[in-house]
This record gives structure tokens, C-alpha cells and sequence, in this order.
């Protein structure tokens, strides 16, 4: 899975960087509540941040894979409704194709992935907190117990 922030969006209130660091963490207590083994590696490309996050547990991929398209924060700030998108791009590979001293041609997988930019998840925040899974139809206010991995992906 690659995290992607294309540009520095920072705004009052509002810290892209701070939203992409929620998401990775999220998914890191995602994984271990349910004994999935994850790695995670930074990487800079030109004008993107990016993290890359490595699965590897029983039915992973079938899980993660509908995570694919940009996770959007939003959040009133003043009278002004402002967002930070961050895209996840989902690459399935098997661990024989996966060898770490080739973790940079593996991000190169990434570059044919033809990921539609919809919107998969949406964090509002503010007077009301608000997560809405767009893809699976599921939503909750608890945003702390999202963000500590405590949300489901299946269908």
C-alpha cells in the first residue's frame, strides 16, 4: 500500500503531513489488532511524501485492496470548509516477488497502477466528527476508535 502526498498542503488548522501520519497509524493498529505483520518505509519522490506500508497476513491483499483511491479530511476552520486528500494506492504481490534490496524497482510497480482518483473514505472533523466509508457504506463518529484500527473491510 503507498500513501501519497503530491504536494504540501498545509492550511490553519488543517496539516496534511499531521493527516498522513493519522492514516499510516491507523493502518499500522489495523494490522496488529487482527495479527496481520506490517512494515513501513518512507520515501521521498521529486514533490510527493510517500509511505509505503507492507502487508503480509492471511487474506491481506482480498481485504486492503479496496482501500485504493484518496482518503479526504475535512474540516471547518472559521467560516471556511477546507480538505487535505491523501491518495492509497493498493499493489497485490506475493512474497516471492518481494525482495528488500529491490524495494525501489517495487515502487515502480506502482507508476502503471491506473487508480481511478475516487473518494474511498471521508474524516470530517470539527463540531461533528464524522468517518464515512464511501466504498463499504459504513460511517461512525467515534474517530478515535477508528484511527486505533477498530473499523471493518469487508463488503
Amino acid at each position: 500500500m503507498r500513501l501519497t502526498l503530491s504536494e504540501q498542503q498545509s492550511t490553519q488548522g488543517l496539516d496534511a503531513t499531521d493527516f498522513m501520519h493519522y492514516l499510516v497509524s491507523m493502518y499500522e493498529h489495523w494490522a496488529k489488532l487482527r495479527g496481520v505483520a506490517i512494515e513501513r518505509h518512507q520515501h521521498q519522490q521529486e514533490d510527493a511524501q510517500q509511505y509505503i506500508l507492507v502487508f503480509r497476513g492471511l487474506a491481506a491483499w482480498s481485504l486492503l485492496q479496496d482501500e485504493n483511491g484518496l482518503h479526504v479530511l475535512e474540516e471547518k476552520v472559521g467560516q471556511r470548509q477546507q480538505k487535505i486528500a491523501i491518495r492509497i494506492d493498493v499493489l497485490g504481490l506475493y512474497p516471492e516477488q518481494l525482495r528488500w534490496q529491490e524495494l525501489r524497482d517495487w515502487l515502480g510497480a506502482f507508476a502503471d497502477l491506473d487508480v481511478a482518483h475516487k473518494v474511498t473514505r471521508k474524516y470530517k472533523r470539527g463540531k461533528k466528527k464524522e468517518i464515512v466509508d464511501q466504498v463499504r457504506g459504513w460511517r461512525s463518529s467515534d474517530w478515535e476508535l477508528i484511527m486505533k484500527g477498530n473499523f471493518d473491510l469487508l463488503t
